[in-house]
């Protein structure tokens, strides 16, 4: 029947309209997604019925009504239904192609929203860790690819996330900063579906075989590197198109701002944890050398050190023994910072182990040698000076492990260097340290010092020196105690200075021999 076949052509153009716009939204706007796709030929299908049943309805009822009104049969209309049918329904498709392409187009879903969403939220995104976890995986599943990796170049070394795939391998990602900084700054994107001119083979070889990298975007910020996206193939098996690569590398222009304040962050961050692990490591390094000097008898002792960073290499100790004696040590670990500290105060410990009335200084120094050549590595050495002081006789016997020759300044103006000893310690497993002693009277003194006094520099290019502290010493009243002495060599090293920083740790250690206290005469009284 007519109406049948009517019917049948209706339904034929409403679904061939719906499949044209399903194929012109695919060239248009390369709807390769499969889960997209099928949602989108869902909408255009039952979008399609619905206008085909409304017709249908309309058609049975206009029917209904006409041969009702004028008692003529309805079937001869209904061309003219047909007519009219086909003349509404192309438009009303045009109109609900429209209203879904803009509903389609705002979809959350949409990789190209969720690109520029993620370009948004990186704005607001601190940590670098979770800034490249989050954005590559939101790429990875946007985009559905098969491998996607993000990298950040930092100082440290490479960081990488992955959002699919297999994570690079630790070697693979050192190779990579060399390589990003090896391609052309000019060019914003790499295809690797074949050679590519702007790139060395072997580079390429390396993103292609162990990145799995079909698509190269490097994230550059005011003409530095700081990092790339390395894209593999999607899942679809269709290639990238010029709107993907504009979107992604749009993307990675936010990325690389991202990126660089991450590594400035991250890089902040370790300073100040490092600046708050040295300061803790400066306090208990100070901890260990006495800021609290006994009183004696004979003796006066105060030392002080001033490191020329958090943490320093220099190192003074007293030790006093039972039997009454004063060990006197002052020392310079090699280098500076904490392994320069670390080694500082094993010698300390191994000083106080072996400090006692039955070892010689001598001797102590041969064990402290061996301690270090078999403890740390060849470059890390040490001076040492380490006299000990008899209570009574006020003799003092001393060896010099190649440090800075302390002075001994007498009462009446001569000044003697204490230079006896033997070579650094750290140097030679077999060295042998000689030992001499010198005799101590009232109102010497004795100057230990490190180089970081005499070998200070000023703006005129002048060292401070052995001379000058020497006159400086001798210069000072007869009066003035340990710390004072010490006070007024830091005072004048610093005016020395004028204003220049000290280039090496500084460390004092002063020992005056006390005038004996004249006996109290007894009170006479005499009764007239």
């Amino acid at each position: 029947p007519i109406n049948e076949r009517i019917r049948s052509l209706l339904i034929i153009a409403a679904l061939t309209a719906a499949s044209g716009s399903i194929a012109y939204s695919m060239v248009r706007y390369k709807f390769l997604d499969t889960k997209l796709l099928v949602r989108r030929g869902i909408l255009y299908a039952v979008a399609s019925a619905v206008l085909v049943g409304l017709y249908l309805g309309v058609v049975e009822e206009l029917n209904r009504l006409v041969g009702g009104f004028i008692g003529v049969d309805p079937r001869v209309f209904q061309p003219v239904f047909l007519i009219i049918g086909l003349i509404l329904f192309q438009p009303t498709i045009s109109r609900l192609e429209e209203m879904l392409d803009r509903l389609f187009l705002r979809d959350p879903t949409d990789y190209r929203n969720v690109l520029k969403r993620l370009g948004r939220e990186l704005l607001t995104t601190i940590d670098l860790d979770d800034m490249l976890s989050q954005s590559i995986r939101t790429v990875a599943e946007a985009l559905m690819l098969r491998n996607a990796h993000v990298v950040a170049l930092a100082r440290e070394g490479p960081l990488a996330a992955t959002g699919s795939g297999k994570p690079p391998a630790e070697e693979d990602l050192e190779a990579l900063p060399a390589l990003l900084n090896r391609l052309d700054p000019a060019i914003e994107s790499f295809r690797l579906y074949g050679p590519v001119e702007e790139m060395d083979r072997a580079d390429r070889s390396i993103l292609v075989n162990r990145f799995r990298a079909a698509l190269v975007i490097p994230l550059r910020t005011k003409g530095e590197t700081v990092g790339a996206l390395l894209l593999g193939d999607k899942v679809t098996e269709t290639d990238y198109t010029a709107e993907d690569v504009n979107l992604l590398s749009a993307l990675a222009g936010q990325m690389a701002i991202s990126v660089q304040n991450g590594l400035l962050l991250r890089e902040r961050v370790a300073v100040v944890r490092m600046e708050e692990e040295l300061n803790l490591a400066r306090r208990i390094q100070m901890s260990f050398l006495p800021s609290e000097f006994p009183t004696m008898e004979h003796l006066e002792v105060h030392a002080v050190t001033n490191p020329s960073r958090q943490v320093g290499g220099d190192l003074y100790d007293l030790v006093q023994v039972e039997d009454g004696a004063t060990f006197l040590a002052i020392a310079d670990v090699s280098g500076k910072g904490v392994p320069a500290a670390l080694l500082s105060s094993m010698i300390q410990a191994s000083l106080r182990t072996q400090a006692d009335g039955k070892r010689s200084v001598s001797s102590i120094l041969d064990n402290i040698n061996g301690l270090v050549i078999r403890s740390t590595t060849p470059e890390q050495f040490a001076t040492f000076f380490l006299a000990r002081v008899e209570a009574g006789s006020l003799r003092m016997s001393f060896s010099n492990a190649g440090h800075n020759y302390p002075v001994l300044c007498r009462k009446g103006g001569d000044h003697l260097f204490l230079e006896r000893g033997g070579m650094l310690l750290g140097i030679f497993d077999d060295a042998r340290f000689e030992e001499e002693s010198v005799q101590l009277f009232p109102g010497d003194r004795v100057v230990l010092y490190t180089d970081g006094i005499t070998e200070a520099v000023n703006g005129a290019d002048e060292e401070f020196g052995e001379e000058r502290l020497c006159a400086l010493v001798q210069s000072l009243p007869e009066q003035l105690s340990a710390r004072q002495v010490s006070d007024r060599i830091l005072d004048s090293l610093y005016e020395f200075l004028d204003g220049e920083e000290a280039q090496d740790d500084v460390t004092v250690m002063v020992l005056r021999v006390l005038e004996p206290v004249p006996a109290a005469q007894p009170l006479s009284i005499s009764l007239r």
